[in-house]
């Protein structure tokens, strides 16, 4: 079963051929019938009449009260929201953060460059045996190899790798965007020579998505546990992190920042990519961090804070991605 459909707590109920199919709506609808009789007709009333509202029915309860997929599509459909990408020419354009302006630009390469790099994606190939595991680990958004350096799992840190599938998501929807505006080939439709070792996707080569997204990924996980070590492992007398702290972080931020080059790299080991749509996939990943990410994730913190505030009303977080990140946070040691 899915760890995704909102059922996670009924897995146990999953034995031998037994389903949720006709013989369980059968079954249910026959104990409702046992159940039901002699119970008023007017019993919801009560709770309809509740001054602060139903449970589940509150601003503040919505979010937390979705199935994860549901979640992830409302706070993806968010965050694409404060973005645009804005055209400077058939072969250029801006990635804007509508809030702010900030922008970046993505241009695509001319066909000299193009061609020099279709000798190093041909001189890759001699990695494919190297790396043909990895390489089939990663065709999709795989959080193990993550799960390497941190310590996440399904149990520990459900809200981080929620918050890593809605990175990846976003990333896609900007990447995709992007491919069908600038529309550029790739490497084995310039050269019959390249021969790529799995099935080419459906849509064009710049910028690489898996560069973006793994990047993406890479870049949110260090915030984010650096945000919780900061918060809560200054020394007091000099205002520095601990030394098991600093040596900690400094020990992930290169092995995160290494996976995600060598995600992106594999995919031109693969014969899917050129190096400039790792490079420049990277870079875009940077700015959407710096640029939109971490202004929404300092929000939560902001709201967080506020919680302490006299107030008649529950504290809303200023963003659907704010909230997840406030969840995920108090994974890593967040008030």
């Amino acid at each position: 079963m899915s760890t995704q459909d909102g059922w996670d707590g009924w897995d146990g109920w999953d034995g031998g051929n037994a389903g949720r199919g006709g013989g369980t709506a059968l079954a249910t609808e026959r104990t409702r019938e046992a159940l039901v009789i002699g119970i008023p007709t007017d019993t919801a009333l009560a709770a309809l009449d509740r001054p602060d509202g139903w449970p589940g029915t509150r601003a503040d309860d919505a979010l937390a009260g979705l199935a994860a997929n549901p979640r992830q599509q409302v706070i993806v459909m968010d965050l694409i929201q404060g973005l645009s990408l804005v055209p400077r020419s058939a072969t250029a354009l801006n990635v804007v953060v509508n809030d702010s302006g900030a922008s970046h630009p993505l241009t695509a390469p001319a066909a000299e460059a193009f061609r020099d790099e279709l000798a190093q994606v041909e001189l890759a190939a001699d990695l494919r045996a190297e790396r043909a595991a990895e390489i089939q680990a990663q065709l999709t958004f795989n959080p193990a190899f993550w799960a390497n350096i941190l310590p996440l799992s399904g149990r520990r840190t459900p809200r981080t790798l929620e918050l890593m599938r809605v990175v990846v998501s976003y990333g896609s929807f900007v990447v995709q965007r992007a491919k069908v505006m600038l529309n550029l080939p790739r490497p084995h439709e310039l050269s019959p020579r390249i021969h790529p070792m799995v099935p080419t996707p459906g849509f064009s080569t710049y910028p690489s998505g898996h560069a973006t997204e793994s990047q993406l990924v890479s870049r949110v996980l260090f915030h984010l546990v650096k945000s919780t070590q900061t918060a809560h492992k200054v020394d007091p007398k000099t205002g520095a992190l601990s030394a098991a702290a600093d040596a900690w972080l400094k020990a992930i931020e290169p092995m995160l920042g290494d996976l995600a080059h060598r995600i992106g790299e594999n995919r031109e080991v693969a014969g899917l990519h050129f190096p400039v749509d790792s490079k420049d996939g990277r870079e875009l990943a940077d700015f959407l961090v710096r640029a939109h990410l971490v202004p929404l994730a300092q929000t939560a913190n902001r709201a967080a804070g506020a919680e302490g505030a006299t107030t008649t009303m529950s504290p809303q977080p200023p963003s659907p991605f704010a909230w997840l990140w406030a969840q995920a946070a108090k994974e890593w040691g967040a008030p």
